[in-house]
């Protein structure tokens, strides 16, 4: 079953730094900034979500990563994501 990692949020660009909870609204997580706001954020584009396990692989490979480091606003463990597919959706803590 997945879970989250870590919350990420930054001022605007990467890396997004851990935070305890969030309050996630349709335009984005409180408290995270976007600094281009034509390519990010907004209802279509609002969380960015990325796996824990491939960040561990890519570490392994030697890359200088870690959560939040791509940006991403949920880093998560144990979901499928061959699985998945366009417009599938999913609900983590209370969001959907």
């Amino acid at each position: 079953m997945a879970h989250i990692s870590q919350i990420n949020i930054s001022n605007g660009g990467v890396p997004k730094h851990p935070i305890t909870e969030a309050m996630v609204t349709l335009l984005r997580i409180e408290g995270d900034r976007q600094s281009d706001t034509k390519h990010h954020g907004g209802s279509e584009r609002a969380l960015c979500i990325y796996s824990f396990e491939h960040i561990l692989v890519l570490q392994a490979e030697g890359n200088p990563i870690f959560p939040g480091a791509l940006g991403e606003n949920i880093t998560i463990t144990g979901l499928d994501w061959p699985a998945l597919a366009p417009g599938d959706q999913f609900r983590l803590g209370g969001v959907r």
